[in-house]
């Protein structure tokens, strides 16, 4: 079974040597959309469907060889089950990660900002082995039902071995394979859309999901209502075994105020993204310079009392030398001074938190406290792009990164 695991993994490797997976990126004049449907879907569905059918084929040979004739139940040994699942979660859960990363890559290309790719990395891997064991175990209880009917029938009846292996055969036929690589090649692509979609809002970029099907005379009763309408309850493709539906991610219009108002400071971080001391630009919410200082310190700007008089709902930039995040002295700052937003230049993109007016800097300590609690201290250096995520995620603020 090693051996024939072995060849699977090379299929599914030859069914990626072709990289471009998806369709193109599709535009309007009122708003963006990402159609996400897999171009070379048949390929995938072929690939999945050959590791699935030859996966069937071997446990239905086996069964069979166990069961002896006349069959026997107690011929089956306790750990045979287990052994199945765990062969089929080996040779699956890579198929699934790989499809739901590369759905999740092409996302990333036709929306705005970023998402750190080292959690959309886990979100893959603990979806798809997690995902794998609730599919194997289904498909395994439906296996261990069905012998049980067809060794009933077979004393019950006066079946044949030849009556008791065809019946068993049709478990474990091709037809199924096909049915089961179908839905699965779009549950995973729809699971990786679905976490680059949470991931930007949680940077306030609300992606519309809207249902698409082929629209065509093969679509069931069940898709055809739903083609072109915005998903509002949650309900993802697939619907149904062998749904070939997918989602198109819309991304609402910016005001032509926003775009100007981004536009003058994306002017002012670029002058100021590459030196090797701080400089401090305050705007107000029309994105209007304010006040600029420079106090020559490489990892501070130092303001006067009479400057943060004039601060109070504006949005304040500033460049780090060292390309980190936000310091917590930095989102202190952003609290005590009741901004609007915060921005951190580096030569990499540029870091952003906008505040709760909710949150006071004891509620801040406190939510840093509970971070570093958990995972974001490794060998005595904080992680600290990561800290505040979760740091936003706690206390509702929006925090993101834009990749230059």
């Amino acid at each position: 079974m090693d051996k024939l695991i072995t060849a699977l993994t090379s299929e599914l490797a030859a069914a990626y040597i072709n990289k471009r997976y998806f369709g193109p990126v599709n535009t309007s004049e009122t708003a963006l959309s990402t159609k996400a449907d897999l171009v070379n879907r048949a390929a995938l569905e072929r690939a999945y469907q050959r590791i699935m059918g030859k996966l069937l084929e071997a446990y239905g040979g086996r069964l069979l060889e166990k069961l002896g004739d006349p069959p026997n139940l107690a011929n089956i040994p306790p750990d045979f089950w287990d052994e199945e699942a765990k062969e089929m979660v080996n040779a699956l859960a890579p198929f699934g990660e790989r499809v739901y990363l590369d759905a999740a890559s092409q996302m990333m290309q036709a929306v705005p900002g970023g998402v750190d790719w080292a959690l959309v990395n886990r979100g893959a891997v603990d979806w798809a082995r997690r995902y794998t064991f609730d599919l194997v175990g289904g498909l395994t209880d439906t296996n261990r039902q069905t012998l049980q009917s067809a060794i009933s029938a077979y004393y019950e009846q006066g079946q044949t071995m030849g009556d008791l292996e065809r019946r068993l055969m049709n478990t474990y036929s091709r037809t199924r394979a096909e049915m089961i690589a179908v839905t699965e090649v779009t549950r995973a692509a729809s699971e990786g859309e679905q976490q680059i979609a949470r991931e930007l809002a949680q940077q306030g970029i609300n992606l519309v999901p809207v249902w698409q099907t082929n629209n065509d005379g093969l679509v069931c009763p069940i898709c055809g209502p739903k083609h072109n309408r915005e998903i509002k309850d949650g309900q993802y493709p697939p619907a149904h075994p062998r749904c070939r539906c997918w989602v198109n991610h819309e991304i609402p219009d910016m005001p032509q105020d926003g775009i100007a108002y981004k536009e003058s400071i994306l002017r002012d971080e670029n002058k100021i993204r590459g030196q090797s001391t701080e400089t401090g630009i305050f705007y107000d919410t029309d994105g209007n310079r304010l006040l600029s200082k420079n106090t020559g310190h490489t990892h501070m700007v130092q303001f006067t009392w009479d400057d943060l008089a004039k601060v109070d709902n504006t949005i304040f930039t500033h460049n780090h030398p060292s390309n980190a995040s936000f310091s917590p002295d930095d989102i202190k700052f952003m609290i005590r001074n009741n901004l609007q937003e915060i921005r951190a230049v580096t030569r990499q993109g540029t870091y952003s938190m906008s505040n709760n007016r909710d949150v006071s800097v004891r509620k801040l300590n406190k939510a840093i406290r509970d971070g570093l609690k958990d995972e974001y201290t490794q060998f005595g250096s904080v992680d600290f792009d990561n800290l505040w995520k979760w740091v936003a995620r706690k206390l509702d603020m929006v925090y993101s990164f834009e990749r230059r």
